[in-house]
């Protein structure tokens, strides 16, 4: 149970730094769109809106010298620790005997406490934290129970869809599948749930049309509509909206993503109207506008999940008649200077920083950790310069993310004594071990995924007996080192 809260802990802060990068991504892409306006198409201005998806769904990161990041962190090894590494509780709130106090996921060290712990002293960010994280995790329930609810509502309204019976919708629908060169099963119906035209269902596709609709097109307008609707299931828009429906969901705080969404779906109908106007042709370009005004006069525009249809807004709708009026036969042609954009974008906002501090040997990448450090004892006080620490087993691979350690230290005047855990690259843990009378010690220690299999586990003095651990200070007091094998399960790169 301990480390099913400790996986969640780490997948809010996750949420929290991907929502945090994704922002960035969607403020470059804004930027660049403004400034190459009219140097790319709209099929690559809608291209570029998956750089967002794939940042969104990234777990990690390559690290890259040429990741825009670069210019904002100048030595990740000295921020490396996230908001889960804040410490718990202070010297003295804890009963005695209790081995938890230390560094990690807030909410693990939360549920360690007994009743009658002493959570009053708990540091305020620390509650603050926790709080928002249960306030996440209970929102996003909620919003997936609401999209499931609202999913099964329109699937019931599927259950009352008629066939077509007009010849002319038959033909007209057939020929514009056949243009497109879509041989999948598709199929037509009539509702009178739709107010307009919607073309719904990822693994069974099928496309509505509003019954009253139906009865006064004329075939001109059903070629217009038929071949937009076709774009969305030839470009899988579908599936691309009920990603994004789910990634929002987790990033539900964010509203620069929703924005971005919304833009995003504007001109997923433009490249859908530059793409139907393709096969159209320019010299109905006129004419698809009038359609799709008149569309947009006479019916109204429903969102549904799972389904897309003749999205906009009055700022979207003059969008698209600015892209019709000006339609041309490479207005939705690949480029060359349009995928550079696309590369040149992905490589900068896709990649992390360099470490510049890393641990061990650059020419190959594996950090040079000692089995064992020799204890320095120029530093310490004179009641603990003879201080020695022995563990009961020596660490082998570590398997989880909370192991055991146990062992006796000699020497030291102190009931207590620090730990710290790394991998090279950051810190995984780090925090206070407490000592009983007969020097024995035994703590169950949490640790961050590492970022390679290597790690170095160190214990160090307290310098200045105030019972925090000092990263600064108390780091120039190690006892003794050990080095570290995490299992590969474990690794997140």
């Amino acid at each position: 149970m301990k480390q099913i809260i400790v996986l969640l802990s780490y997948g809010f802060d996750w949420v929290l730094q991907t929502s945090l990068l994704a922002s960035v991504t969607v403020v470059l892409l804004l930027l660049v769109k403004w400034m190459l306006k009219g140097r790319i198409n709209i099929r690559w201005q809608y291209a570029l809106w998956f750089l967002l998806l794939f940042r969104l769904l990234m777990p990690w990161s390559l690290e890259s010298p040429f990741s825009m990041y670069q210019f904002f962190i100048v030595d990740r090894n000295e921020s490396t620790h996230s908001l889960l590494d804040v410490p718990l509780s202070q010297p003295g709130t804890l009963k005695e005997g209790n081995d938890n106090t230390q560094h990690g996921p807030l909410l693990y060290s939360l549920v360690s406490f007994n009743e009658t712990d002493n959570i009053s002293m708990i540091l305020p960010f620390s509650r603050i934290y926790v709080s928002l994280m249960l306030i996440w995790i209970a929102v996003t329930i909620g919003i997936f129970g609401l999209i499931y609810v609202q999913h099964r509502r329109f699937s019931k309204l599927l259950k009352s869809i008629l066939p077509v019976n007009d010849v002319m919708l038959q033909t007209e629908f057939k020929r514009c599948k056949q243009a497109m060169r879509i041989r999948a099963e598709l199929p037509l119906y009539l509702s009178n749930q739709v107010k307009s035209p919607t073309l719904c269902g990822f693994l069974k596709p099928r496309l509505l049309l509003p019954l009253d609709l139906s009865e006064r097109l004329d075939t001109r307008e059903a070629s217009h509509i038929f071949f937009h609707e076709l774009s969305h299931y030839k470009r899988k828009d579908i599936g691309v909206n009920w990603l994004m429906t789910g990634l929002l969901t987790l990033h539900w705080f964010n509203p620069l993503l929703w924005a971005a969404y919304s833009r995003m779906r504007e001109e997923q109908e433009q490249a859908c109207d530059a793409l139907a106007l393709s096969y159209l042709g320019s010299d109905q370009a006129v004419s698809y506008g009038q359609t799709l005004v008149m569309l947009l006069e006479s019916t109204r525009v429903q969102g549904y999940m799972g389904a897309a249809n003749f999205y906009t807004s009055k700022s979207g709708l003059y969008r698209r008649i600015q892209l019709i009026k000006g339609f041309h036969v490479k207005s939705y042609r690949w480029s060359f200077f349009g995928f550079v954009v696309l590369v040149i974008l992905a490589v900068s906002s896709l990649t992390s920083a360099i470490s510049e501090n890393k641990m061990g040997n650059p020419d190959n990448g594996v950090p040079d950790i000692p089995k064992i450090v020799e204890t320095s004892t120029n530093s310490f006080s004179n009641n603990d310069k003879n201080a020695v620490v022995e563990l009961d087993e020596r660490p082998s691979i570590i398997s989880g993310l909370i192991f055991t350690i146990s062992g006796k230290i000699n020497g030291l005047s102190q009931n207590y004594f620090f730990y710290q855990i790394e991998d090279g690259h950051g810190y995984l843990s780090e925090g206070r071990i407490d000592v009983r009378e007969n020097g024995t010690f035994k703590m169950d220690l949490s640790i961050k995924p590492p970022s390679n299999e290597y790690g170095l586990l160190s214990f160090y003095l307290d310098a200045n007996d105030d019972g925090v651990f000092d990263v600064e200070l108390d780091t120039e007091h190690r006892l003794a080192s050990y080095e570290l094998k995490f299992n590969q399960s474990l690794v997140i790169p």
